[in-house]
């Protein structure tokens, strides 16, 4: 899979290892953040995140469809929006489970526990060592034929 998406409450790091992972790959990056900060004005409500997870997870499809590796950072704190976000193409889910709190608000102090994933990043490990493991998994993905 050449869509790798990267999910956590707030302050976990998935910006800090979505650089660092995008290095590794030669891949885009895409953070939610910052789609969310020039593309939507009305806040963090349900409808808003769905809306974001569906646009992010398009312009993602179009990048791994020119067979280039694309890496989001996005809370997408619900399963409706992990779904939302792979309505085109599956993605390789990074979930960045560090924290035990979300200390933001957020997911409005709601993340629901993904109910599937790839790799599930914990305390113990560097960015730098989470990065170099996720990006073997991801390799492998692609070499099994899941693009």
């Amino acid at each position: 899979m050449r869509k790798v998406l990267l999910i956590g409450v707030r302050g976990v790091g998935k910006t800090t290892l979505a650089r660092a992972l995008a290095g590794k790959l030669g891949a885009v990056h895409l953070n939610g953040d910052e789609y969310s900060a020039v593309s939507f004005d009305s806040g963090r409500a349900e409808v808003d995140l769905l809306q974001q997870a569906r646009q992010l997870g398009w312009i993602a499809d179009q990048i791994a469809r020119a067979r280039q590796f694309v890496v989001v950072d996005f809370v997408c704190s619900s399963e409706a929006s992990r779904i939302a976000f792979q309505a085109g193409r599956q993605a390789f889910v990074v979930w960045v489970d560090r924290v035990k709190v979300d200390h933001a608000s957020g997911c409005g102090g709601q993340f629901e526990t993904p109910a599937t994933y790839n790799v599930r990043v914990t305390s113990p490990g560097t960015v730098e060592q989470w990065a170099s493991r996720i990006e073997s998994a991801v390799r492998r993905s692609v070499g099994a034929g899941f693009v």
